[in-house]
C-alpha cells in the first residue's frame, strides 16, 4: 500500500487536459451550459469544473466541440463545491453509447 494510504482504483490512466466542454442535464432540451472545462480525461470518464450544481448519480450529456462535434452520455460519480462556492468539481463516468453527431 502507498505511504499515504491511498490506492488508486481507476481502470484507465488519466490525461490532464483543459478543453471547454458543454453539459446538458437530462430532460433539459436547452443549449449546453458552456462555462465548463475538463480537468482530465480517461477512456472511462472525465473530471470537470462547472458552474452547474451537480449531484452523484445524476445523468447528463457532455458536448465536445473541438473540430468534431460529439455528445457523450455520462453519470456523475462524485461532486464537490470549491471553497468559493461558485464552482463544482465533479467526476463523470461515460455511459455506453453509440457515437452520434449532435443535432
Amino acid at each position: 500500500m502507498p505511504a499515504n494510504g491511498h490506492i488508486d482504483l481507476r481502470r484507465w490512466e488519466r490525461e490532464v487536459v483543459a478543453i471547454p466542454v458543454g453539459l446538458v442535464l437530462n430532460g433539459d432540451n436547452s443549449k449546453p451550459e458552456n462555462s465548463t472545462a475538463s480537468i482530465n480525461f480517461s477512456l472511462s470518464g472525465v473530471s470537470i469544473r462547472t458552474r452547474l450544481a451537480l449531484v452523484a448519480k445524476q445523468e447528463l450529456e457532455i458536448v465536445i466541440n473541438g473540430g468534431f462535434f460529439r455528445v457523450i452520455p455520462a453519470r456523475v460519480v462524485w461532486a464537490r463545491q470549491e471553497n468559493s462556492g461558485l464552482w463544482t468539481v465533479a467526476g463523470l463516468k461515460f455511459l455506453p453509447y453509440a457515437i452520434r453527431k449532435a443535432a
